[in-house]
């Protein structure tokens, strides 16, 4: 089969993937809806049924992001559920996708891991609640907490399976540091078209210290508190569990994606989920959100057994936010224009009050209004200018 212009031939696949498994069958397959380099496939084998994700890809940066991931949910996860579960933990974060096998076919980099969604969770859609936002947030600081842990109490197997577990996205952040620059010039026309010069004015003010560059210098520093990042923390890589209907309520997370991953400060996936939530249901301000999130860390520290004073302060939180939260800003402008997410019902009501003609936002194929598009940009601006006013 060909999908996305790469070939191949999924029962190879399947059969590679799977070879410790016995009598392996392809019984069906379909594309992912959500993403044309995905392939969903359901398997039978002598033992058990298998529902897959299979992620196809070209290139070094795929290879080496596929290899990551692989890594993360082979060797890092596992070892965090065995700390959870000799201690324990009655929360624990412990739902991951399973890796069953990362190689090349012909050209082609593959991943192919189990479908959680056949677990019960489901991808977010739609505005987050505040309860869900949380949830989330919550989720985040327990995953940091069990890096720091991990160092804290056993630094010898830290750094036997982390310390070398450096970033591997700088290449690809190359092209996202010059996209970004390129949108610079638009984010600025944008401000003069809507008449905010003085949000522009400060914009300007503070790009004086940063530009595209700055988050591949970011990714370079090396960084005396740090954690297995995420890395790459918007809201299409995370899932919800709900237990009815309620869609406000969900009961548990689980984090997919992790070909981003490395050792770096929490400040880098709290920088992008906070920045990339913006206009997407709940939503606090930055120093309301970095002490929900420290509460939440601090707390799972002391379910972990660690002194939280020797490991992470909040002023050194405040410290990195200062440090590296351009990151989050930075990759936040530059996927909005992709079209990541649907922007326009959270702004309709503006929208329909405005004068302007909507037009397709150029260079942003995906998303649904020009105003949403500028309105969204402008929110993700002010933000950040609160943010530097805050902390700065």
């Amino acid at each position: 089969m060909a999908e996305n212009g790469m070939s191949i031939d999924l029962n190879q696949v399947v059969q590679t993937a799977l070879s410790d498994f016995e009598n392996v069958q392809l019984v069906s397959e379909k594309n992912d809806k959500e993403d044309d380099r995905q392939v969903l496939a359901d398997v039978k084998t002598s033992g058990e049924n298998l529902n897959l994700v299979i992620k196809l890809g070209k290139g070094v940066n795929v290879a080496e992001g596929f290899q990551r991931e692989a890594y993360v949910l082979n060797r890092v996860t596992p070892l965090f559920k065995d700390i959870q579960k000799y201690l324990r933990i009655q929360n624990p974060v412990q739902e991951f996708q399973k890796c069953y096998k990362v190689f090349n076919q012909e050209g082609t980099e593959i991943i192919v891991l189990d479908d959680i969604e056949k677990r019960g969770f489901e991808a977010v859609s739609g505005d987050l609640s505040e309860h869900n936002f949380k949830l989330i947030l919550n989720t985040i600081a327990k995953f940091h907490a069990l890096s720091f842990a991990l160092r804290h109490i056993h630094k010898e197997k830290f750094d036997e399976v982390l310390s070398n577990c450096q970033v591997v996205t700088k290449t690809m952040l190359e092209e996202v540091a010059q996209f970004f620059d390129a949108r610079l010039e638009k984010l600025k026309f944008s401000l003069k078209l809507r008449m905010r010069l003085d949000l522009l004015k400060n914009f300007e003010d503070a790009l004086e210290n940063f530009n595209g560059r700055s988050i591949i210098d970011i990714l370079n520093q090396s960084v005396e508190h740090s954690v297995l990042v995420h890395g790459d923390y918007h809201q299409n890589n995370t899932l919800l569990k709900f237990a009815g209907q309620d869609k406000t309520r969900a009961i548990d997370v689980a984090l997919t994606g992790f070909q981003a991953s490395g050792l770096h400060s929490p400040v880098i996936d709290l920088s992008y989920y906070f920045f990339s939530s913006l206009g997407c249901g709940f939503f606090p301000n930055v120093s309301e959100f970095l002490k929900y999130y420290y509460e939440q860390l601090t707390s799972f520290l002391k379910e972990l057994g660690c002194d939280v004073a020797q490991i992470y302060t909040f002023e050194k939180l405040q410290e990195h936010w200062r440090q590296y939260s351009f990151y989050g800003f930075c990759l936040s402008i530059a996927y909005l224009e992709l079209g990541s997410i649907n922007f326009e019902k959270h702004f309709r009501k503006e929208n329909e009050e405005s004068s302007e003609v909507e037009k397709p936002a150029v260079g942003a194929p995906n998303v649904a209004s020009a105003n949403a598009y500028r309105q969204k940009l402008e929110k993700i601006v002010e933000f950040f200018l609160e943010a530097q006013q805050e902390f700065y």
